[in-house]
């Protein structure tokens, strides 16, 4: 590596980048890139990434990667030089929630700032990014699994009027996306019951009290057509590589309970597994439900447009983005 005077540059306020972007569009390979040129750390913001084993089908490792350029660690991998947090965190058995991410990343933080290190958030769990740095509240209330086990079989037009008659004005705040999206659903009703309301059950990350952070954001997107034929290159790969179907062998031999089995690529492998479908039935709705969840992500890092935005088939983005990012850091 070209030795740059970047690296001995003095901090004098609390930098973070930010890499976000829907699935497929490469923000941990960029942000490794970026780390080339700039002494830091990547945190990983995927609320998937955190369990140990499944690598694959969580996206840690591409199914035509050789595991030989991954050093493993319990929460942390290192790869390429470079130390990526939020990996190998928790088993598929233990809680891991937004509350857990926020806490454990600022800590995170703050070693790096303390160290001279800049931290690079990368991950395409919205509402993790969004928490992390305050624009988005969070709740500390803790599971309750007897509630949940409870509403898990409701559609969602059941869930909606569940959340009416526990939080009204909950439930009059929601958008399309909150709608459609039972497991937030389940966690606005599981908060409401216990505190009274969402709204009371709410705070923000330590950062956001922060007044001398300097946030560098982007995000790398496309074309729906562009990120749905990445998406799904990707799950072919995962269903002809079978690292799909041996990474849900092990959770239903290992972790039968795991809430990852009721997620998406999981819950429809594990069909597929006990004979309900057929291979290309698989292959067919796990396409159909990831175009969904792209276009969700899509919709979440819209609700804050100021972010720079970077189409991924641009030539030269990649270059894009580090020279914006050493212009800034210079500064």
């Amino acid at each position: 590596m070209e030795a740059n005077s970047i690296f001995q540059k003095q901090i004098m306020v609390k930098p973070i980048i930010v890499i976000t972007g829907p699935t497929g569009t490469g923000k941990t390979s960029l942000g490794i890139e970026v780390l080339q040129y700039i002494n830091g750390i990547i945190i990983s913001a995927d609320s998937r990434q955190v369990y140990k084993g499944v690598d694959y089908v969580t996206n840690k490792i591409s199914p035509d990667t050789t595991q030989g350029k991954f050093v493993k660690h319990d929460g942390y991998w290192l790869q390429d030089g470079v130390t990526i947090y939020g990996y190998d965190v928790v088993s598929p058995d233990q809680e891991y929630n937004v509350t857990t991410f926020v806490l454990s990343s600022c800590d995170i933080i703050y070693d790096a700032w303390k160290s001279g290190k800049v931290p690079v958030v990368v991950g395409g769990t919205g509402f993790y990014v969004d928490a992390l740095l305050g624009h988005a509240s969070y709740s500390t209330v803790g599971p309750n699994e007897i509630l949940r086990n409870s509403l898990r079989e409701k559609t969602s037009d059941q869930l909606l009027k569940v959340l009416e008659s526990v939080d009204p004005v909950c439930f009059n705040s929601l958008n399309k996306s909150d709608q459609n999206n039972p497991q937030r659903l389940i966690r606005y009703i599981e908060v409401a019951s216990e505190v009274g309301s969402v709204k009371d059950g709410l705070t923000f990350s330590p950062l956001r009290s922060e007044s001398d952070i300097d946030i560098y954001e982007y995000v790398l997107t496309s074309e729906y057509p562009e990120l749905y034929r990445r998406s799904d290159k990707w799950i072919q790969k995962l269903i002809e590589s079978n690292v799909l179907g041996d990474e849900t062998e092990y959770l239903i031999r290992e972790f039968p309970q795991t809430r990852l089995l009721e997620g998406l690529l999981f819950r429809t492998a594990k069909k597929y597994i006990a004979s309900e479908i057929t291979s290309l039935e698989m292959q067919q709705v796990i396409i159909g439900e990831l175009h969904t969840y792209i276009r969700q992500q899509v919709h979440w890092l819209r609700r804050r447009p100021q972010r720079t935005w970077v189409n991924i088939l641009e030539p030269g983005y990649e270059k894009f983005v580090v020279e914006g990012v050493k212009r800034w850091y210079d500064k």
